[in-house]
């Protein structure tokens, strides 16, 4: 039997089960098992290799000891609501830098990218911001639509514009969850928007 390498140095794959499978002539990747190697790869991965923007937000990063074995995190992966969401470590901590049980939950892709507030712009402008006609346009994803919020004549004006959709959007998704989930995305913007 070949000796498993680890992934990106520190994640261990002890399944005792082929992590790939296929499907109708399609390899499939065990759900728990693409989960658990995104979280290593994302925290360990070579920082030059990180696409910027996308990666980068995850210099700094780490996972808990226990869950470099991919055995541990898939058990607690196994009890919690995740079909159709997204692990996150931002919305129960604010500021979060660690994956781990204590930290982790799963949030939809709705909520992940809202907390995120997006990818950074590749041309250097703040987050929500692009150029238009000489003008910085502010726009904001709601509910998976793109809305414009407006045109500025100047950076700040047009990225406060931003911000302030986006507690407004933050506080109508929070009154449209669960109680846990409403009380961490308040926590969480309490925080932010000090």
């Amino acid at each position: 039997m070949r000796a498993k390498v680890k992934i990106c140095g520190v994640g261990i794959n002890d399944a005792g089960y082929n992590v790939h499978s296929w499907i109708d002539g399609k390899r499939v990747m065990c759900q728990y098992y693409n989960t658990w190697r995104h979280m290593i790869v994302r925290c360990y991965m070579d920082d030059a290799k990180r696409r910027p923007g996308i990666e980068t937000p995850y210099i700094g990063c780490s996972v808990v000891k226990e869950w470099h074995k991919f055995s541990v995190f898939k058990s607690w992966m196994e009890t919690q609501d995740w079909r159709g969401k997204c692990l996150d470590k931002d919305l129960k901590v604010h500021g979060n830098k660690v994956y781990g049980p204590d930290t982790c939950i799963f949030i939809t892709h709705d909520i992940n990218k809202l907390i995120s507030g997006g990818r950074a712009s590749s041309i250097g402008l703040k987050k929500g911001l692009t150029i238009d006609h000489g003008k910085y346009r502010a726009r904001i994803r709601k509910y998976g639509k793109l809305y414009q919020i407006g045109n500025f004549d100047n950076e700040n004006d047009a990225h406060a514009a931003w911000v302030i959709a986006r507690k407004e959007y933050l506080q109508e998704v929070a009154e449209n969850s669960n109680t846990e989930i409403k009380k961490m995305i308040l926590n969480w913007m309490e925080y932010e928007f000090k």
